[in-house]
Formats: structure tokens, sequence, C-alpha cells
């Protein structure tokens, strides 16, 4: 018995000599990154470049682990305005295969446009082209400069006139300190109207007010924010402004709960949290995003009452692929405004700027209270497809690349209102749209959207958008 216990004991020893003997192949097989190689960033800075990159010069990661932070890295580079190509290599030593260079080569954008501006004064284009009134067109010049000094600081001069008359001035530098998480973001913006949007009806079309011969509102406002960036994919903005707003006898007297003041001054503060992990953010087909923000104006001065206006916001949207060429997407979107009535220049009705439900983009729905849903099936009619145009060899604009999507989808929302001057025949009712789209994505960031809408009056029609559905 003693015999047999120690040549099961001997056994016992051998293996463990065995299994500790045995080399850590998967420790082998993890990679060195003995350096990152950047190529092509000309005016670009490279710490603004290795902000982005979600890895550093010697760390040691699993082959899987670095091919998806070599992926992602790429895509927080291109969803930063900067580049409309970045490419990766990953090369290996050929003796050890344990260590790498990670290289990142660049095709930088042209970063200098000046702009001459034609533009449509209503909320959208379709809503311009129902009228085709040329007089509410906006015409003047723009100058952007993205990536100025390279190094991502973005300065917009805007100036324009015609039915409007703007003047805005913008400046962000997105790193203060040396860890590169804080930011600074200013603005500036005066407007003239001769005609403004006062009010709707109960069919939920926008009612103007002119004035032929002097500006009837104008509008005079700063902003300042603290942009906060630990992560990349997190951010938060808390900024404080000033508003003044003067309108003439013809528009209070138009409608004096909704224009209740002739002059009034504002002091807003606001905060934003963004949430944003997309493919690509213009046109994103896997990802998701979200934002929440409360912003509340404190009247200053007031000529006829005071009154304090408070607006809670929020965006949720995911985007994620089911099947080879197939993506599915949807969002959710509401908004909640203080029961107070305030301004109207300070409400934001469900058609306004993106949020519409699609096959609605004629009308205008008021109220305090904004539930939209939507959803999207997209399916790759062209997959992404570059070319070099002939004849042009600065590849800043003659390496082009585009992709063609076709979509179904659905939407569904409601405003909810409580005023009676606001009642209209849609609002305080769920609102259904659906239809079929076709898209158009490009360099430089441009889409075209083509989409055929239903709505549930039995209208239908066809529109055309210049940014992503969702």
């Amino acid at each position: 018995m003693g015999i047999r216990t120690k040549q099961v004991n001997s056994l016992i020893f051998y293996l463990l000599i065995l299994i500790i003997s045995i080399p850590d192949i998967s420790a082998q097989q993890n990679i060195r990154i003995d350096s990152i190689i950047l190529t092509g960033n000309y005016k670009t800075k490279p710490y603004i470049i290795l902000r982005e990159i979600t890895f550093k010069a010697g760390d040691t990661l699993d082959p899987a682990i670095l091919e998806a932070k070599v992926e992602q890295s790429r895509e927080n580079l291109l969803n930063i305005p900067l580049f409309n190509f970045v490419e990766t290599v990953i090369d290996q030593d050929t003796t050890s295969m344990e260590n790498a260079v990670v290289r990142f080569i660049f095709t930088e954008r042209w970063y200098i446009w000046p702009y001459p501006i034609v533009e449509v004064a209503d909320r959208n284009f379709n809503a311009w082209w129902r009228a085709k009134n040329m007089n509410r067109l906006n015409f003047g010049g723009y100058l952007l400069v993205e990536n100025f000094r390279g190094r991502l600081e973005r300065l917009k001069l805007l100036a324009k006139w015609g039915f409007d008359q703007k003047f805005q001035a913008e400046y962000y530098r997105p790193y203060l300190n040396k860890s590169r998480t804080i930011g600074l973001l200013l603005q500036g913006e005066f407007m003239g109207n001769h005609e403004v949007a006062a009010s709707t009806n109960h069919e939920n079309d926008v009612i103007f007010v002119k004035s032929d011969n002097n500006w009837i509102r104008t509008y005079l406002s700063f902003y300042n924010a603290i942009v906060y960036r630990p992560v990349i994919h997190n951010s938060h903005e808390l900024g404080i402004g000033w508003s003044l707003n003067t309108s003439e006898d013809t528009l209070t007297q138009f409608n004096q709960e909704l224009w209740p003041n002739k002059t009034e001054q504002y002091l807003s503060i606001r905060y934003q949290f963004k949430h944003d992990k997309r493919d690509y953010r213009h046109y994103p087909l896997n990802g998701r995003y979200l934002d929440f923000s409360l912003a509340t104006y404190i009247p200053v001065q007031a000529s006829r009452r005071k009154i304090e206006y408070t607006e809670a916001e929020f965006n949720a949207r995911f985007y994620r692929p089911i099947y080879t060429g197939w993506w599915l997407s949807g969002g959710l979107y509401g908004r909640l405004n203080s029961a107070n009535p305030a301004s109207y220049y300070l409400m934001q009705g469900l058609g306004n700027s993106r949020y519409f439900v699609r096959g609605y983009e004629y009308y205008l729905i008021d109220g305090q209270k904004t539930f939209l849903a939507k959803s999207n099936v997209t399916f790759a009619l062209i997959k992404p497809i570059e070319r070099q145009l002939p004849y042009v060899h600065n590849p800043r604009f003659g390496r082009i690349h585009y992709a063609v999507y076709l979509r179904g989808f659905v939407d569904a929302g409601i405003m909810h209102n409580d005023l009676e001057t606001l009642l209209s025949r849609l609002s305080n009712k769920w609102l259904i749209g659906y239809g079929l789209g076709c898209d158009l994505v490009t360099y430089y960031d441009k889409v075209l959207r083509v989409e055929y809408s239903f709505n549930q009056m039995g209208e239908s029609g066809i529109f055309i958008h210049f940014t992503t559905s969702i």
C-alpha cells in the first residue's frame, strides 16, 4: 500500500513538472507595440491624433485586441473633421512576431472654406419648396476654418442678408490643459428680421408677421462654455449665455401671450452630457449615441413681465448590423418645456430642425412636451467605393469615396400642448409616418437623402434632406 502511494505521488510530481515546463503559448502570442508612426498629417499636430488613439507605444496586447483597438482608433480619427481617409498597417517583426509598429496614413482635408450662402429661411427645404417664395432666401458669405493652427480649433465667421440678416462668430479650442481634457467654446450672434414666424394656426401652418420699413425683431446673444472630455467617447458642456430680444409693436400686438415683451434680457445656464460611440457620426451604421441637456433662462430685464423658462432634452440612438449589407437603427427623442408661457422664439415645436415625423415635414406642431421615435432598416445598394477623379491631382479633392443606401422607415411622435392659443389639429395626438428612402453619402461628410413618405392624413410626397435621418 505504501509503495503504491509513493508511485502515485511520484506520478503527480512529474505531471506538475511537465505542466510547469510547458511554455505559455498565449503570452508568446501577445504583441508589444514598439512605436506608432504617423504619416500624411502635414498640418495636424501629432498630439491631436494621439489623443484619439486607444493604445500607446509600449503596450502589450493580444493580437485580436490590438486589431480591434486599431480599428476603433481609425473610427475615432475619422469622426473628427480633419481627414478624408485614415488607413492603418500593423508591421510585425518577422523574426520574433512579438514586436510591431503601428502605422497611421492620413489624407488630410482642405480646411479653409469660404462659402457663398444661398439658403432658405424656412424650417426646412421642403417647407420652402412648397411655397417657392424667392423672397424667403438668404444670401451672404461664410468662412469656416477647420483645424486652425493644426490643433483641431474651429473658427466660423458668417454674414448674410435677405430674408434674415445675421452676423455670427464662433471659436472652439478643444484643449486648454496638458492632459487635453478641457476645451473652450465662444459664440456671438446678431440677427435682424423684417418677417418673423410668430405662431402657428389650427392647420399647423406657420403664421408670419411682416414689416417692410424696419426690422420687426432683433436678437443679440453671447455664449461661453467649458467642454470637459475625460475619455474619448464622453463629454460634458457647461455654458453661460446672455441674450437681448427686441420686438416691435406689430409683433407684440399680434399675440401678447406668445410675445409678451417688447424688450427682454435673459441669462442662460446650460449643461449637456454626450456619449458618442458611432462608427461614422455623419452616417452611422454601427454604434450608439446618447445626450441629455438641461437649460434654464433667467429673466434679467423685461418691458412687461419677467418669465423664467426651463427646458430638458434627451436623445438616444442605436445602430447595428443585422445581416451582411443590412443594418437596423432606431432613435428616441424627448423634450420637456416649463409650463409657463414663454416668448415664442424660445419654443421648439415638433417639425423644427431634424426633429419631425417623416411625412409631416410641411407642418409645425407647437407645445410643451415632445416625444419622437424613429426606426430604419438600411440596405447597402452600393457599398463604399473609392475613386480617383481624373485631372484632379490634389489628394484632398481628387480622391473621393461614396456609397448609396436604400432605407425603409417608420416614425411615431406626439406633441402635448396645454396652451389654448397653440391648439391645433395635430397637437395632443400620435402621428405616424413611413416610407422608403435613398441616401447618397460621400466625402467631406456630405449626405443627400431622398424619401417618399406617407402620413396618417392620406398625404404622400417626395422630401429631400441633407443630414442623416437618425
